[in-house]
């Protein structure tokens, strides 16, 4: 297979989260360093909404929607202090994973959060950003826990890099 000819551009996986919030910040600084586009993919994703009983009637997919897109706004534009170069992006899927996969198909680094889980001592991926590591055409930064940083460092817990295609 050839391989995809890269565009400049950084994709960072978006769903409010604070992981997905530190991950952004991440990518922020790095699309700056690289002088990249920096694409934020927000995945709306086709669940059903699980809502107890006492709190009343869940609020619709279009308000969920409407929230989702003014949260990605505003993690935007506090982005867009550090770096104007943002794309916001709000794709639909059942699928995550897949999603980001299709987005980042020409970019040149993925990032996504995880959240930082241990077992015995290992740390271990949710099971999106498993797949995007084993699945993406370009290098992913797993943002898994972000501890305040000292003045001017900025480093992600993990940059692997891709598995060549079709090996």
């Amino acid at each position: 297979m050839i391989p995809t000819q890269r565009k400049n551009r950084i994709v960072v996986g978006f769903d409010g989260s604070a992981i997905s919030l530190a991950a952004l910040k991440w990518a922020t600084e790095e699309a700056r360093s690289r002088d990249s586009e920096l694409w934020v993919v927000h995945v709306l994703e086709e669940e059903q909404v699980t809502w107890p009983s006492y709190a009343g009637a869940p609020p619709s997919a279009a308000e969920r929607h409407s929230r989702l897109v003014r949260h990605l706004r505003r993690a935007v534009r506090e982005a867009e202090r550090l770096w104007p170069r943002i794309v916001p992006f709000v794709v639909g899927g059942s699928l995550v994973a897949p999603a980001l996969l299709r987005a980042a198909a020409e970019a040149d680094l993925l990032v996504v959060g995880t959240p930082e889980h241990r077992s015995l001592d290992t740390p271990t991926l949710s099971s999106t950003a498993a797949a995007c590591v084993r699945e993406a055409r370009c290098p992913v930064v797993i943002v898994s826990h972000v501890p305040e940083p000292a003045v001017g460092e900025r480093s992600p817990l993990a940059l692997l890099p891709a598995t060549p295609v079709g090996s």
